[in-house]
């Protein structure tokens, strides 16, 4: 399925004309998916050598360095894409999670805040600011983050079991054990629905395959 993003994103530069550095964000982006990152490095490393000041590009490479446990180095990066887009809340919420691996717990909290200024409907950022309050030692205000959390998303059954956990340790074990029960739930869910996504994906894949096919036909035809 993934080798058919390539052949899509090959489409759209020959079709819609991507830039050199559409190109290289793009192809890094899909080689991080894929977890090749050697591949992925390579190209997002072009890409901010051809452009240092683009958000995108330093907000994927933070990404990669934070995957490969180079927290120092995804926290440039974010600092970078922030300057260049002030009000990218999820550059600000990465950079909250970095400062948490780092253990500056004060800082990641001022990141997360800044994050909940631009867009306070992103769940994420609250169950991240979540878990930085934990490991802090501030339980019951990362208890109550958990709560907006699952305001904004109560299908995510991980925010349900590490509320949970919290409640545990905090002696709420009636309403953690509910927790517990609504996460069991929905992971079941989740895994159903999971199951019926793979093989409309299949759908989904000859279609793509079909359009391009077409398009190439056409193409061909129309310069005979």
């Amino acid at each position: 399925m993934k080798k058919i993003l390539f052949l899509i994103l090959f489409f759209q530069m020959q079709v819609f004309g991507y830039t050199k550095l559409d190109t290289f964000r793009n192809f890094g982006y899909q080689y991080y998916q894929e977890k090749n990152y050697a591949e992925a490095k390579k190209y997002l490393d072009s890409c901010v050598s051809l452009d240092p000041k683009n958000s995108d590009c330093l907000y994927y490479r933070a990404m990669l360095a934070m995957d490969e446990g180079d927290y120092q180095l995804a926290r440039l990066a974010l600092q970078g894409a922030i300057i260049s887009n002030q009000n990218d809340y999820a550059a600000w919420t990465q950079l909250g999670i970095c400062h948490t691996e780092l253990k500056s717990y004060d800082t990641a909290q001022m990141c997360f805040q800044n994050a909940v200024r631009i867009n306070s409907k992103d769940a994420k950022i609250y169950s991240n600011w979540a878990r930085n309050q934990y490991l802090k030692g501030d339980k019951s205000h990362a208890e109550q983050l958990y709560g907006t959390a699952i305001l904004m998303d109560d299908k995510n059954p991980k925010y349900f079991s590490d509320r949970a956990k919290i409640r545990t340790e905090i002696g709420m074990q009636k309403e953690a054990q509910e927790d517990i029960e609504i996460a069991e739930n929905l992971s079941e869910n989740k895994n159903s629905a999971e199951n019926k996504s793979f093989n409309s994906n299949w759908f989904l894949l000859i279609f793509v395959l079909l359009f391009i096919a077409f398009f190439i036909f056409r193409r061909k035809k129309s310069k005979r």
